[in-house]
């Protein structure tokens, strides 16, 4: 699924007029399908008000307005801003006998905040992805109406369409004044802002809404958000007559002194997703202290090496274990001690002819921000797996730029070092070396804890292991992730989960991608269109 800029917007709406889909009629399937999902939620008694602005979020929101007053709710336009004198949407609300008040004359918001007061919904069409300066003093008092009745009234929501007004659709920025929206439904395509901070924040849950904008071809190169559809079509299908080692060797060389979890969290990651044969290297103190936890993971003991069984000469030993295995995960909780990053460095950064797909994490990471032009020793087939902090350390920036810039940066880094990279995160990005982007679509508190990155770094892993292509790879367990964090806030909320309960969803959340995946569609309403008129010409108008 396409992730749009506002310029790219404006050039499918105009092939869909060259293809007979005209504005009235996307304006009429947008409002249609916003009271449709709105009416779904709301009581026959219930209230419904919709601020409406001057533009086209305008028109979805009273044409919204109208059919949620056939429906039977009360329902409350709100002008924010003048609107055309030859409007036509206004015209027939009018005419049908709504309710309109114009904000120019309820200057001290007073019927405004009545009306709130007893209203179950507010409904945000004041500006959409046409936002290109800061929010007007009185869209930000009438704003400031609905976030006091929210304080008061627990019950009230709010749906943004398109965007919430004031969030900047392109760059994510936005207005402090901007409402804060319980859903916002995004109509034809996914909009960046809409992934981007700190205007993400604005909406709790997003959807899509599908207006035959989606029908039209794009003829430019765009990030994708990821979908269930597409992850269940590229994730390979198991046979009911395969055996352990149909389904993949994975080597994972993890954990220390400082880090046990680490090693158990990653090689436990690999099996829950589907490995037949996970095998575990780390320091021999370490391995005895987890050889009754993973009792089905298996165990390599590096030989003797001086005083040492883990340090200088290990690195070696490991390349040849990896010949009969088919992917390596290296890094999760490694550590940082000199041992540590020698074991990197003589397995990853040293010509050899066994080269097998492999997931660089965490302190595997630190040591290659470490070691100049590191990128051009590496092995093929790589996905590396930083959060921020460990791509500035990568990128010699700092961890603002990063955060300010994340698709540019991953996909630059992508391109210069020649790997995938899955920066995690809230909406995590995925880049590749030829250039493709795509995102997710989690942002998840309940994934906000040590150790859900080990698991993740095993998840790729165990996909590697299984003939998928980097790319595919870290997307496919992304999204497997990203499904078992949210069954995982099912359970336990926002916070107290574990990665080590993470775990056990990690093989429901396979069976689950598409029910528990959080951007869902809405397909077009099926009642008539308020505006029986259809005008491929529209008069010019004045105010």
């Amino acid at each position: 699924m396409n992730i749009v800029t506002t310029a790219e917007i404006r050039d499918l709406e105009v092939e869909a007029r060259h293809q007979g889909l005209n504005e009235d009629d996307l304006i009429n399937r947008a409002g249609l399908l916003i009271a449709s999902y709105s009416s779904k939620r709301l009581e026959s008694s219930e209230s419904v008000v919709i601020l409406v602005g001057s533009g086209n979020n305008g028109s979805d929101g009273i044409v919204a307005a109208l059919h949620l007053r056939r429906l039977g709710h009360e329902v409350l336009i709100y002008l924010c801003n003048a609107r055309l004198s030859c409007d036509l949407y206004l015209k027939q609300a009018r005419e049908t006998g709504a309710n309109i008040i114009d904000g120019v004359l309820d200057k001290e918001r007073v019927k405004l905040t009545c009306y709130v007061k007893f209203s179950t919904l507010v409904i945000d069409a004041v500006i959409g992805t046409g936002h290109s300066r800061p929010l007007s003093a009185e869209t930000r008092s009438i704003f400031d109406v609905v976030r006091q009745q929210q304080l008061i009234n627990q019950r009230l929501w709010i749906i943004a369409i398109d965007v919430p007004s004031g969030l900047n659709a392109d760059t994510g920025a936005m207005d402090v004044g901007s409402l804060h929206a319980d859903v916002t439904i995004t109509l034809g395509y996914p909009k960046r802002g809409l992934f981007l901070l700190p205007g993400a924040e604005l909406s709790n849950q997003l959807l899509l809404g599908k207006i035959g904008l989606e029908r039209t071809a794009l003829h430019m190169k765009t990030p994708t958000l990821l979908t269930s559809k597409w992850v269940q079509k590229h994730l390979p299908v198991r046979s009911r007559f395969a055996t352990k080692r149909s389904y993949g060797r994975v080597l994972v060389v993890a954990g220390s002194r400082e880090y046990p979890g680490a090693a158990y969290l990653a090689s436990m990651g690999a099996a829950r997703t589907g490995a037949g044969f996970v095998t575990l290297i780390t320091s021999p103190d370490v391995q005895q202290v987890l050889a009754s936890k993973l009792v089905e993971i298996t165990h390599l003991i590096p030989p003797e090496n001086g005083k040492e069984r883990f340090g200088s000469g290990t690195g070696p030993w490991i390349r040849q274990q990896m010949k009969t295995y088919d992917a390596l995960v290296i890094g999760c909780g490694l550590g940082r001690s000199t041992e540590a990053q020698t074991v990197v460095r003589e397995t990853l950064l040293t010509a050899h002819s066994e080269s097998k797909p492999t997931v660089i994490d965490a302190d595997a990471l630190n040591t290659l921000a470490l070691t100049p032009e590191w990128w051009k020793r590496i092995p093929k087939q790589v996905v590396l797996t930083p959060h921020s902090r460990e791509m500035s350390r990568l990128l010699g920036v700092s961890l603002q730029h990063v955060e300010e810039s994340r698709w540019e940066i991953a996909l630059e880094a992508a391109r210069r070092w020649g790997v995938v990279i899955l920066l995690k995160g809230p909406f995590s990005v995925i880049a590749s070396p030829s250039g493709e982007l795509r995102i997710t679509p989690f942002a998840n508190p309940a994934l906000a804890t040590a150790g859900t990155g080990d698991v993740l770094a095993g998840v790729v892993g165990s996909l590697l292991a299984r003939n998928l292509s980097p790319l595919d790879a870290a997307s496919i367990g992304a999204a497997i992730h990203g499904v078992a964090g949210e069954l995982l806030q099912e359970d336990f909320g926002d916070q107290g989960a574990l990665a080590t309960d993470l775990l056990a969803r990690l093989p429901v959340a396979i069976g689950a991608l598409e029910t528990a995946w959080p951007l869902k569609e809405l397909k077009e309403a099926s009642f008539l269109h308020p505006l029986a008129s259809q005008n491929k010409n529209p008069p010019m108008c004045v105010h």
